[in-house]
């Protein structure tokens, strides 16, 4: 089969394959593959939901495992699912996983399970979160932890050059622990395995 199509506009139909009689949950589909069985073959369609509205779908799927991967009419994408909640949405039966990779780097894993979201690394690389395109947490490969710093020296690493590095504050500022450029200082009682050390502190 070869198609030429001469024209030039903004949208040339090459190929229309339209079916006025669809109703709400039917698809029309372009097949394409070895034969008509389980994953042998592939398929291109559109699934109608009703006159205009964004649940209608574009879809990839294979035959006997279908609408695989979706397109909403205002183009959210489903895998997994054909009702994406944004503008990507990866559903699956199982742990649901994405992952993103540079070839020869890091390797980054979204998980999510029955009970707990993971966010990660799956290789030996360290993880950062970035604000305004700066990296200003990281939690390294040994799982030490380090804000503005890059967690060589402990499990929790905070450094900042000007203003409070550390601020803990309980009952409304009542007992406060506070480290800045100049000290440590501390508001409330001091204890120790229970026992007060000194009472009053300020």
């Amino acid at each position: 089969l070869s198609l030429v199509s001469n024209t030039s506009t903004p949208y040339n139909h090459s190929i229309n394959a339209l079916n006025p009689n669809l109703t709400a949950g039917e698809a029309n589909i372009i097949v394409v593959g070895r034969e008509g069985a389980t994953n042998n073959a592939g398929y291109l369609g559109f699934k109608y939901a009703a006159d205009g509205d964004n649940s209608n779908l574009i879809s990839l799927g294979h035959w006997g495992n279908n609408f695989q991967l979706n397109v909403t009419g205002n183009g959210r994408v489903g895998i997994g699912t054909e009702s994406p909640d944004g503008e990507l949405h990866v559903e699956s039966s199982g742990n649901g996983d994405v992952y993103v990779e540079r070839t020869s780097g890091a390797k980054i894993h979204l998980q999510a399970q029955s009970a707990l979201g993971n966010i990660g690394t799956a290789s030996n690389h360290d993880l950062g979160f970035m604000t305004n395109a700066s990296v200003r947490m990281r939690i390294k490969n040994d799982g030490n932890v380090g804000i503005n710093s890059n967690a060589t020296n402990a499990k929790l690493e905070v450094v900042a050059t000007s203003g409070e590095v550390f601020r803990a504050d309980s009952n409304n500022g009542a007992y406060r622990l506070v480290a800045n450029q100049t000290g440590v200082n501390m508001q409330g009682a001091v204890n120790i395995l229970g026992t007060t050390l000194i009472d009053g502190l300020s």
